[in-house]
């Protein structure tokens, strides 16, 4: 809570009386009122200088109470114990709080202030704020007459209204500052009365508001402004009457110098004896001016729905008649049309006919067409069967080829290898046969050495004949490595002969393979162009009947000839009653 010393300067008085006037002098000399004001309105064209959000919460609180700002019952006892009052006060804090707490001073202005008062000062007191009231007060004949010319109603509620006000804001605001400013006087000379108002209660606005400021102030206030003026010569009709004369006398007294309260007080209490002494029955009166008005609002709130769906039910039957007339302009178009479309609808008919015997012949050739399909697409198949099968057979002669292939290395190698073989046992026959050589003449050396030496002793006849010994073993070796060496020959002749059989084979079969191969790819080759004719005339026969079809759709569809349906119905019904119903060409959609 903001507990810095600051003023807040309450602006009261009865409806019509100026307020709005005073509120917005006070705010064109730069006094805050607040960031949501109400919007000016037609009875109030230079603005009503009201904080929105603070009406609202006095609203609020009248509805909650069961009371309005015209009602001239008392508020309910004990009003501000209510709930609705705490809800206020806590609102009232608020706005408070969010518009006015940086404030040194600032104003507020509502004429429902008058009777809410009590809880204004309670929120103030509470943060250490100083209200000051300032009294706005117009002859009460004045005010009633501007509420009659508003409202309609009869100058004693607009002075009865105008006492209630007055009198509860005088007894709540008699324990704080106050001063009282006369409408006429505001008329005569705006600034200066608001300035010496403000003046006895201590606040000096003119040291600070600026040049601009006093020339705005200057023209705002117009004594145009005043619509209804009373001389005061008129005799009081009505004991109210003479008791709200006296009101404003003694009001009048005090904003000229007098400050004397008390008379303004002891009219206050005339005012509440003669409300006890009536009260009752102005109370049923009010009550029942309150249902009253509960209904005549209710019954407005009706009027303006019905007066809305009657508008809206006079555009809809201009939109009607319109369209009504659009109707009637397109309806002679489309008899126009439709006498046109006849015309057209019997040359579409011969058309029609015609079409459906082109369709016929075409639908014959299409079945034609899907036959010779089917035929070339079985021989294609024949042909693909036939293909798989010599690739089959394809294939079996290549892995052959490359099993013959694999055995002819195979057979190379055992030949690579038995020459090698049969090399080394050359090269061991040969050395066997230098070795025979050798052995042979050195048995001629010895036989001549034993010839020569014929006659030695035992031991070389000994020797002798284990060198004939050993040259019949060496004699015998060398017969079977000759025998070994001959079948070696053989073996390998044998060989080659065989080798040369595989690779005449092989070459053979790599000249049938290679045959197989290009009469395969020559026949697939003529089954993928007998295979790609055959597609290309389904698909042009496809298009064609595509075409046809949507021709007959557009035909079928057309309006013309949902609109000749009736005619066409007719002369069917003709042909048959004459007989040519057997030469028609189908039955008509």
């Amino acid at each position: 809570m903001n507990t810095s010393p600051s003023t807040a300067i309450l602006i009261v008085g009865m409806h019509r009386s100026g307020t709005s006037a005073l509120a917005g002098l006070i705010g064109k000399l730069g006094v805050p009122l607040g960031d949501h004001m109400l919007e000016p309105g037609s009875d109030n064209p230079k603005g009503y200088w009201e904080h929105r959000e603070v009406v609202s919460v006095h609203e609020r609180l009248f509805a909650g109470l069961g009371s309005r700002w015209d009602d001239v019952r008392a508020l309910p006892e004990n009003w501000r114990e209510r709930e609705v009052a705490r809800e206020a006060t806590l609102a009232i804090s608020d706005i408070i709080s969010s518009d006015f707490s940086e404030c040194p001073m600032w104003a507020v202005k509502d004429p429902r202030l008058c009777r809410l008062l009590p809880l204004w000062f309670e929120v103030l007191q509470k943060r250490c704020v100083r209200p000051v009231v300032l009294f706005m007060v117009r002859r009460p004949r004045e005010v009633s007459a501007s509420i009659e010319a508003r409202n309609h109603w009869q100058p004693l509620v607009g002075k009865l209204l105008w006492l209630r006000y007055m009198t509860e804001a005088i007894t709540a605001s008699s324990a704080f500052s106050r001063e009282v400013l006369l409408y006429d006087d505001l008329l005569a000379d705006p600034l200066a009365t608001v300035l010496g108002a403000l003046a006895k209660l201590g606040i000096d606005v003119g040291e600070w508001a600026s040049a601009r400021q006093r020339e705005a102030v200057a023209g705002f206030v117009d004594v145009s402004d005043r619509h209804h003026v009373s001389l005061g010569l008129e005799e009081p009709a009505t004991k109210i009457d003479a008791i709200a004369e006296s009101l404003y006398e003694s009001l009048v007294a005090v904003a000229h110098g007098d400050n004397d309260w008390k008379k303004v007080e002891k009219v206050v209490l005339d005012f509440d004896r003669e409300w006890s002494q009536s009260g009752a029955c102005t109370d049923a009166v009010a009550d029942m001016a309150a249902r009253i008005e509960l209904r005549l609002r209710a019954a407005e709130t009706e009027n303006a729905r019905l007066s809305s769906e009657l508008t809206a039910q006079v555009r809809w039957s201009e939109d009607a008649q319109a369209r009504f007339e659009l109707l009637q302009a397109q309806t002679a178009e489309m008899s126009s049309k439709l006498t046109a479309q006849i015309r057209w609808s019997d040359e579409a008919q011969a058309e029609r006919e015609s079409l459906q015997a082109e369709h016929a012949e075409l639908s014959s050739k299409l079945a034609a067409q899907v036959r010779r399909s089917e035929d070339e697409q079985a021989r294609f198949e024949s042909l693909q069967a036939e293909a798989s099968e010599l690739s089959s057979k394809l294939n079996a002669q290549v892995r052959w080829t490359e099993e013959a292939r694999a055995r002819q290395e195979m057979l190379q190698l055992e030949k690579a290898e038995l020459s090698s073989k049969l090399d080394t046992q050359v090269r061991r026959a040969e050395e066997v046969q230098a070795k025979c050589d050798a052995l042979l003449a050195r048995c001629a050396e010895l036989s001549s050495e034993l010839i020569a030496k014929a006659c030695q002793s035992d031991e070389a006849q000994v020797r002798h004949d284990a060198l004939v010994a050993q040259h019949a073993d060496l004699a015998a070796r060398q017969l079977r490595y000759e025998e070994k060496c001959g079948r070696l020959e053989r073996d390998l002749e044998r060989a080659q002969q065989s080798i040369r059989g595989l690779s005449l084979h092989l070459a053979s079969s790599e000249a049938e393979a290679t045959q197989t191969r290009t009469e395969l790819t020559l026949a697939l080759d003529d089954a993928f162009h007998e295979r790609s004719r055959i597609l290309g005339e389904l698909e042009r026969a496809r298009t064609a009947g595509v075409a046809l079809a949507t021709e007959l759709r557009n035909v079928y569809a057309s309006t013309s000839w949902r609109m000749t349906k009736p005619w066409r119905s007719v002369t069917e019904y003709i042909k048959r009653k004459t007989g040519r119903a057997s030469n028609s060409t189908g039955k008509l959609p």
